[in-house]
């Protein structure tokens, strides 16, 4: 640690020690002292005078999206709360905050610093607890109140309120333990004051209590700030809050500092958390939608006061621009841990919701592709209820101005995430080739190198979900570790080695060797390190070669010296129904598409029939949203004792399912091919760097494609990392040093100076 580092440490845990002595003295807790002569309180999102007349406005505009927040209000005056991926939790009436009654445990009322929050056999699961106390449900009261006039729901938020400032004093219990869950909370706050402001269950008395609240909640934060205890989206979060609360709220003498500090803070989140590529840096596709609501938030909000927004206008789009290249095919695809929290609606929290951020983005900086992906369906644009508040009746006419422009799809690979999406117009295949994760990897999961496939805007292969965090919970490790993920598993361990809920004891590294992407080809060679701390080490490369008929070819070798159990695991969608057709499979989902996986080994050709490779279907758990299991199924191809394996895998979208063969193996190589209703593809795969031959092909190119026609004619060739290429002795090619990427169709101008194409007629 630092010196700074170490006296930030200890200023925080004396103040908390300092808050309980204080408590047990009966003294009263620390308030932020009033301004002498405050001046007027800064701009929210809306005028507080605007808020019914918006509200009546999405009313308008979405009638069934205002018709669910009314039925959640009601459930909510039931006393039966929708809460993270629990469909109704009770927390009594009137509510216990300090309660799981998922896992039936209540947290003990002592001073924060004494509470074990990450003790599940002492609290059960935190999270839970604090996802009430978030008080966003309140805000979900107030929109319905606007949406309808019904004083029942603006009455029970107010009561609700003010029972939570009387059961949970400061610096009392559970809700206390957290600076990120104090921001949140008056967040919440400050929505439900300016939603209600100008409504009759509103007073001046009120608006004072809130903002006391509201401000005692930034006095904490700013003590509190997680600079070093969780400098992730904790730290963003409370920064943002901390800002939200200084710039609107200026009655409070330390007001304009916490202004500052938090709009400090969130800026240089913004640069350190954000990778180049656009991506964050949790290596979670849910935080990394959590992280840009943060950040769209703060930049309506300092807009709206006058700040310069040029840091939030830089990254902001990078972060969009990669949300929608890994969504191009109507849905996001879940890498790492699910949160299950929103800023704005918490329950907008499952998979279908996480373009939401691509609506108000498209808005504000007019990206008609953004639109368009961010519909429901995929296919055409559809305004949020969170655009129209945090930009406005004309942010939301311009959204409804933008062309429907539906993107091409396009391959891309996100050099520092790792994120490489292998797109054709039948779906998206998305591998993970990054990092493990920031720091202790706390929101990573053990899936390096796992695809995700998504067609028509369903999952067709996808990550199984998180379930939830605790670690004393069979559900925390099952999700996480690499059984779950569409990978190899080798001798039924994984890549990595988790200790506690938020920390790795060992993580892989992942090295892209190769990506190509071409007009008719793309192919992505990487490898991991994970198995190599095995008595027998052994490095997984995986190869993806992606056409545009509908088909990926998916190739994992992993070499040894020992005997092995290999596992290649295909975690299905929701809804699959697979059924067993000669060596593969064919899956059908409730969308109409039907996937069909073949698999082929490098034993085929030998008379060990395959050497014990064989297909098994599993059960699983998918979790759609944190604390939800529903039941899925796995593929499995596996082999119980090899010191090598080499399995290509096809997968193709439509009716047709063609066959997968090994066409043989040569020096250094091995060779694949299947035909399809155009023709047909064969594609070489060195196993090793250096020179290789088969039959009448030689060359040192990591991968060469070749497509054909019906009729047996060359359509596109491809050739990744080569210096030389021959067929039947004569060269097509020969270079002084290795060229990346080659792709070329007859009719086309040559690729190299000495391109020879005549040779390749051969190939056919």
């Amino acid at each position: 640690m630092s010196a700074r580092e170490i006296a930030t440490r200890l200023a925080q845990a004396s103040g908390a020690r300092i808050d309980a002595a204080r408590h047990s003295l009966s003294m009263p807790p620390a308030r932020p002292p009033l301004a002498a002569n405050p001046p007027a309180n800064g701009n929210f999102f809306f005028d507080p005078a605007a808020a019914p007349a918006m509200a009546a406005l999405w009313k308008q505009t979405d009638p069934a999206a205002a018709a669910s927040t009314i039925a959640r209000a009601e459930q909510i005056l039931t006393r039966r709360y929708p809460l993270l991926g629990y469909p109704e939790v009770d927390f009594g009436n009137p509510p216990d905050f300090q309660r799981d009654p998922v896992n039936n445990f209540r947290a003990p009322a002592v001073p924060f610093v004494s509470v074990p929050y990450l003790d599940f056999h002492a609290v059960g699961d935190h999270k839970v607890t604090w996802e009430l106390s978030r008080h966003q449900h309140l805000v979900t009261l107030a929109r319905a109140y606007l949406f309808t006039g019904d004083r029942r729901f603006a009455d029970e938020a107010i009561a609700q309120f003010h029972h939570w400032c009387a059961t949970n004093p400061y610096p009392l219990g559970v809700n206390w333990t957290s600076t990120l869950e104090v921001a949140f909370r008056i967040l919440s706050w400050m929505w439900l004051d300016h939603l209600l402001a100008a409504t009759p269950v509103s007073s001046p008395a009120l608006r004072q209590e809130f903002a006391a609240h509201i401000g005692h909640g930034a006095w904490f934060i700013r003590r509190y700030l997680s600079t070093y205890f969780s400098p992730n989206t904790h730290l963003m979060g409370e920064a943002y809050a901390l800002f939200a609360a200084g710039v609107v709220y200026r009655q409070f003498r330390d007001a304009p500092l916490w202004a500052a500090e938090g709009w400090r803070v969130v800026n240089e989140e913004a640069q350190k958390q954000i990778f180049a590529d656009g991506f964050h840096f949790e290596q979670s596709t849910y935080y990394h939608v959590y992280s840009c609501d943060f950040f769209l938030h703060a930049r309506m909000l300092a807009s709206r006061n006058g700040l310069n927004t040029a840091t939030l206008d830089a990254v902001i789009p990078r972060m969009a621009t990669g949300l929608a290249a890994i969504s191009q095919a109507g849905l996001t695809p879940r890498f790492g841990d699910d949160d299950g929290g929103r800023l704005f609606d918490p329950a907008r929290n499952q998979t279908r919701h996480m373009l939401d951020p691509l609506a108000t983005a498209a808005a504000l900086y007019g990206k008609a592709d953004w639109k368009a992906l961010a519909a429901p369906n995929g296919v055409a644009g559809a305004p949020r209820e969170e655009t129209l508040w945090l930009l406005g009746a004309q942010g939301l006419a311009n959204f409804n101005a933008l062309p429907p422009a539906a993107p091409e799809p396009h391959s891309v690979l996100f050099p520092q995430s790792g994120y490489a999406c292998l797109a054709q117009p039948a779906g998206l295949l998305v591998a993970d080739a990054g990092p493990h994760g920031w720091g202790g990897a706390g929101h990573g999961h053990a899936d390096a190198l796992s695809v995700q496939l998504i067609a028509c805007g369903q999952a067709l292969l996808t990550d199984p979900g998180t379930g939830t965090y605790p670690f004393d919970t069979p559900a925390r490790n099952r999700f996480r570790q690499t059984s779950a993920h569409s990978t190899l598993e080798i001798d039924g361990v994984g890549q990595a080695e988790p200790i506690g809920s938020f920390r790795w004891q060992t993580k892989p590294t992942v090295t892209v060797e190769h990506w190509n992407a071409g007009r008719r080809a793309c192919v992505l060679i990487a490898r991991h390190d994970g198995y190599l701390r095995l008595a027998d080490p052994v490095v997984h490369r995986r190869t993806i070669v992606s056409l545009n008929d509908g088909s990926w070819l998916v190739h994992d070798h992993a070499a040894g010296q020992a005997a092995h159990s290999f596992r290649i695991h295909w975690q299905l969608g929701p809804a699959a129904e697979p059924v067993l057709r000669g060596s593969g499979w064919a899956i059908r989902y409730s969308s109409g598409q039907t996937l069909h996986i073949d698999a082929a080994t490098q034993d085929e050709s030998s008379s060990q029939q395959q050497a014990g490779w064989s297909w098994q279907t599993e059960p699983a758990l998918w979790s759609p949203a944190y604390g939800a299991f529903e039941p899925a199924l796995q593929l499995v191809y596996a082999n119980a004792s090899t010191p090598s394996a080499e399995v290509a895998t096809l997968l193709s979208l439509g009716e047709h399912a063609p066959k997968l063969d090994l066409v043989g193996q040569g020096n250094s190589c091995s060779v694949y091919e299947w035909i399809t209703g155009d023709g047909r593809h064969r594609v070489w795969i060195a196993r090793q760097a250096g020179h290789w031959d088969f039959a009448s092909l030689a060359s040192d190119a990591a991968i060469i494609v070749a497509s054909f026609n019906a009729q047996g004619s060359l359509m596109n060739l491809a050739v990744t990392a080569a210096s030389q290429l021959t067929v039947n002795g004569r060269a097509v090619f020969k270079a002084a040093t290795s060229i990346a990427w080659i792709e070329w169709s007859p009719g086309e101008p040559a690729p190299t100076p000495d391109w020879n194409p005549v040779p390749l007629a051969a190939l056919a």
